[in-house]
């Protein structure tokens, strides 16, 4: 078998596996994409390019997976507009910046913070499932939503993430929206943020002349395609069995899996 049809086969599980996690965790599979795009990229020979094209890849899958879960919100009235728009304004702008420090980083600099990132969102993902979370409140209002957006957005430019990881539990328990209108906002807000990363890094792209062919930008369109094909449906299917699987013990497995793939990105 040759080495593109093992690394279409790798993608595809991957995105099988990002779209189980995103289902069942309400965890972007972002962070799991990204480093094996990475890895993957890095095999074949386009290490100087390796981070910018697997990030600016990611954010564009999750752009048609947050505009399918955003009609879904709209259809249940889940979204409150106001706050979902201004967190989207800032997302976006802070997207387009991460967009930009990214393609300023060395390759190897660019996984080493982001082997920081996934350490850091796996302390998150532990504290944010805490009883102590809900002692704090912070009231909503239209700085905290730039705020909250925009450097959300710095992150999903720089690392391809969405942010739902990082906004749903601050928006559900810290301020105070409730888990289901949490999901509604942040889902709204992530069509703006991914849209500002997408345009960013085809914008980018397109003044770099030694990128492979058939990429858009910094997006390699065969991965996408893959990616796509296979998370979105297994994120519905995640949904399902979401009520089936002991949340605690997947999520144990999971920071486990992030804290691993962390090393591998900070020790090359």
């Amino acid at each position: 078998m040759d080495p593109l049809t093992i690394a279409f086969i790798i993608l595809f599980f991957t995105g099988i596996i990002a779209g189980l996690l995103s289902g069942m965790l309400g965890i972007g599979g972002g962070i799991l994409m990204v480093p094996v795009m990475f890895f993957l990229l890095n095999q074949s020979g386009y290490s100087d390019r390796a981070m910018d094209i697997a990030v600016a890849t990611s954010v564009a899958v999750i752009l048609p997976t947050v505009l399918s879960g955003t009609y879904r919100q709209w259809k249940r009235k889940n979204i409150s507009w106001i706050p979902a728009l201004i967190l989207g304004t800032g997302g976006l702008v802070g997207s387009v910046a991460g967009s930009y420090i990214s393609i300023l980083l060395p390759a190897k600099t660019h996984a080493f913070v982001f082997g920081i990132f996934l350490i850091l969102m796996a302390v998150w993902i532990i504290l944010q499932r805490s009883p102590g979370m809900r002692r704090y409140h912070i009231p909503g209002s239209m700085p905290v939503f730039l705020v909250l957006g925009f450097f959300t957005g710095i992150s999903s430019g720089l690392f391809g993430i969405g942010g739902g990881v990082i906004l749903t539990p601050v928006l559900a328990t810290i301020i105070g929206y409730g888990m289901h209108k949490a999901v509604g906002i942040v889902t709204t807000s992530m069509v703006l943020t991914s849209s500002g990363a997408t345009a960013a890094y085809i914008m980018h792209g397109i003044q770099i002349p030694d990128l492979p062919l058939l990429h858009v930008g910094y997006i390699n369109i065969p991965f996408w395609a893959i990616l796509c094909v296979a998370s979105i449906p297994a994120a519905q299917a995640g949904v399902l069995l979401s009520h089936k699987t002991p949340e605690r013990i997947l999520m144990y497995i999971f920071v486990l899996l992030l804290l691993f793939i962390a090393i591998r990105m900070m020790t090359g």
